[in-house]
Formats: structure tokens, sequence, C-alpha cells
């Protein structure tokens, strides 16, 4: 008897030891709620497997038809990476129906977002939405459905909410997620968002920011959906924060890339241009489309024209007026009536300077500028050297024969001065011939004779070193 007592214990754990290790389920988040009729919610569906991977899960969701519509299966943030079947829904069958695959080594974990559902309450009363089938496959080579258990999610219709309980209510909604609508078309410029978010009384409206603009407040319209403005070519980030009845918040942000239209090309275009000369260029775009032409004079603000390709894409840019010299940027990008646009094209550069002929007379008017005022200079000097040399000479005459007469009266006065000098000399001459002359006498001639012979050398010098002067 111990030995059967010892031998249950373990055929018991053996028995249901593999039903714990690989248990998995499906469920509902959130699984309560009550909404007004009109209004819309999402409901996201998850998978879990704790205590082994799972690659693999399908299902189908039912709901009442007649109280509920889906507007939207959205797989943003889902674990799976690939899709057997994509999710569909038929609203007149009140069905969603997916089937999904987890790359090895799978998926591990108590929740797993699988995808979202976006519902519209159309009728009052109690709508419950569960798996009418479903599977959960282990990563385990062989594909063993490890599904334990499936959940279910039930929600209140057309009831109000009563204002004892928005009063009541601290806290903040208990999920929200900003999930973006795929785009057909990447270079849309318009991003759209469904607002997943849960709360007990319900959203009273959604704060949304865009790479840190406030773009104000925004309520569910009809379509549930909400579409951001147009956007530039790049990534962005948007912020939105959801509001619910009694004034408690919580946020969510996701990233959205917009891409660009291809960038127009130039075809010709010119490098150099004469000052006054207009600028043409030409280039190719999508057919039809619309292309902006930039052109900045540096150091001033760029213009900007807009024109429009043909049918084969071409297009030509002429400009208005002429450019005066100097150095010019051009670059373009292509629009479209969606308000798409393509990244600018590089920046072309374009010199514009005055013609050859006008540089040269532009040198040549510098260099007269320069040779006229020289030549008067120089020609004022020559005058004036002229005048003054005729000056001098004028000068030089009257000088001259002012020294003339100067040395005419001196000789006059020294002739006159020697002739009484002879005298006293003859005079003092003939005393001598009659009779001795005393010392005095004799002393006195012989100093008016050399007084004579001095003065007469030294006036004959002056004369002539005042000939010379002149």
């Amino acid at each position: 008897m111990v030995k059967v007592y010892s031998i249950v214990p373990f055929v018991f754990l053996f028995w249901f030891t593999p039903l714990f290790a690989n248990a998995a389920t499906l469920s509902f988040s959130p699984s309560l709620g009550s909404y007004s009729i009109g209004n819309s919610f999402t409901v996201g569906v998850y998978g879990g497997s704790s205590d082994q991977s799972m690659n693999a899960a399908s299902g189908a969701v039912s709901f009442p038809q007649d109280k509920l519509e889906v507007i939207s299966v959205s797989k943003s943030g889902s674990i799976f990476s690939f899709w057997a079947e994509e999710p569909v829904y038929s609203n007149s069958n009140g069905t969603v129906v997916f089937e999904g695959i987890v790359p090895n080594p799978g998926f591990k974990g108590s929740s797993g977002k699988i995808l979202t559902i976006t519902f519209r309450v159309k009728a009052a009363g109690t709508a419950t939405i569960n798996f009418s089938s479903g599977s959960v496959l282990a990563n385990d080579g062989k594909g063993t459905n490890i599904l334990t258990a499936t959940g279910i999610a039930k929600f209140t219709l057309g009831t109000s909410i009563p204002v004892s309980t928005k009063a009541a209510d601290k806290e903040k909604p208990s999920y929200f997620d900003v999930v973006e609508i795929s785009r057909q078309d990447e270079t849309d410029p318009r991003a759209k968002f469904i607002f997943d978010a849960s709360d007990d009384i319900g959203i009273d409206h959604y704060e949304i920011t865009i790479d840190g603009r406030d773009l104000g407040e925004w309520e569910n319209d009809e379509t549930d959906r909400y579409e951001a403005p147009a956007y530039s070519p790049g990534r962005h980030i948007i912020i939105v924060k959801a509001v619910d009845k009694a004034g408690n918040a919580r946020s969510s942000t996701a990233e959205f890339f917009i891409k660009g239209l291809d960038i127009p090309v130039f075809t010709v275009y010119p490098k150099n241009l004469q000052s006054g000369e207009i600028l043409s260029v030409q280039g190719t775009t999508y057919a039809n489309g619309e292309v902006r032409i930039w052109l900045e004079k540096r150091k001033d603000e760029p213009k900007s024209f807009v024109v429009h390709a043909d049918k084969d894409g071409q297009f030509m840019f002429v400009s208005d007026e002429s450019l005066t010299d100097g150095v010019y940027d051009l670059w373009a990008e292509a629009a479209d009536e969606r308000g798409a646009r393509s990244l600018p094209t590089e920046k072309f550069v374009i010199v514009v300077s005055k013609s050859a002929m006008f540089r040269i007379g532009t040198v040549a008017i510098g260099f007269l500028s320069i040779l006229i005022p020289l030549m008067v200079m120089v020609f004022a000097l020559i005058i004036t050297l002229l005048y003054g040399w005729h000056k001098i000479s004028v000068f030089r005459k009257r000088l001259r024969k002012e020294v003339r007469e100067v040395e005419s009266a001196l000789h006059e006065s020294f002739d006159l001065m020697r002739n009484d000098v002879k005298e006293s000399i003859e005079m003092l001459e003939k005393t001598n011939n009659k009779r001795e002359l005393t010392k005095e006498e004799d002393k006195i001639l012989k100093q008016l004779k050399r007084n004579l012979t001095d003065a007469e050398k030294l006036i004959e010098k002056e004369m002539g070193d005042v000939e010379k002067l002149i």
C-alpha cells in the first residue's frame, strides 16, 4: 500500500504537468466598458504563452452585428511579422478572422498584441465578444496546439455615464495607443490615425501635438479617424493625450513617415549670365506636375515661382525680370494637388556679371578718370613752369638793366673819385719836383696810389661777379 500511495502522486504530476507547462491563451483588452450609441471604441486581441514559445496563432472573433459594427482592423504593434491570412472582418456575419506567424524563436510572454479592432455602437444593450474558434501553436517543430483558454469581453451599450461616477473617477484611461492607418500611397502627406483608448467613463477629447506644434483638441467624428495636416517629406512625431470625461489623461506617442515625391531634374540651366539677361531653365518631373522654382541672390531673400509640367513631364521656367550682377542659387521641388512635396534638388550656382564690352568700357573710364586729371596736373605744371620762367626772364632783364645802370653810375662816380685822387697825386708829385716831400706827404702819396689801384681791382671783380650771377 505504501508503494501504491507513492506512485499515485507521481502519476498525477506526470499527467497534469504538460497541461500547465503548455498553457496558452487568447484574450481581449479591455474586457469591460460602457459606450453610448454612435460612439466608437477599440478592443485589443492578445495572445499569451508564459511557459513555452509560440510561433503561430489563429482565431475567429464573434460579435453581435445588430449592436456593433467594425470600423477598422489594425496590425500596428502586432507580435506577428507574417500573416498566413490577412485579418478580415464581416459586419454582416459579425466576425473578425486572423492567422499570423511569429518567426523563430517565437513569442513567449503573458500578453502579446495580435491586432486592434475598432467598433462603433449601433444599438443599446449588452454586447458580448468572444472567440468562436482559435489555436496557438508551440514553437516546438511539431505545431502543437497549446491553447488552453479563451477570454470574452462584455460591454454595456447605449447608457449614459452618471454625473456622480464622473465626479468620483480619479483614474486616467487604463489603455491608450496611437495607431497609424496604413496608407496605400506613402507620398500622401496627410497621415491618418486611430486613437485606441479605454476608460471606464469614456474619452472626452484628444489633445494633439505634431513635431512640437500644438494642434489643439480633437473629438471623435463620424469617421473615428484623425487626419493630420499635410506634412513635408521625412519622419514626424505625433504626441496625443487622451482626456476622459473627468479630466484624467494618458499620453501616447507614435512616429510616422512621409515619403517624398520624385525630385525634379534640371536638364538645361546656365552657369553664367551677363547682367541684364533673362534666366531660362528646363527640367523634367512627373506628368502634369507642379514645380516650385527657388531663386536666391546671395545675401537677399529667396524668391519662389510655380510652373507646371506638360503631359510628358517637361517644364520650363523663364524669369520675368532680368538679373543684376551677383551670385545666385537655383533649386526646385515638386508638389501636387494633395500638398505632397519632394525633397529639394541640390543648389545650382549661377554667376551673373557685366558684359566684356561693358567691363572694357568700365576699365577705360576708370583709366581715363585717372589719366585726365594727371594730364591736367602736368599741363598746369608746365604752364606754371613756363610762366615762372617768363617771370624770371623778365626779372633777369630788369635786373641786368638795373645792374648796368648801377654799373654806369658806379663807373661815373669812380671816375670822378679817381680823377680827384689823381689830381691829388699829381699835385704831390709836382710838389716833389719843387722840393722834397715830407715824410707825411710821401706816405700819403704812396697810400693814395695803393688805394686807387685796390679800388680799381675791387670794382672790376664785383662787377664781374654780378655779370656772372645775371
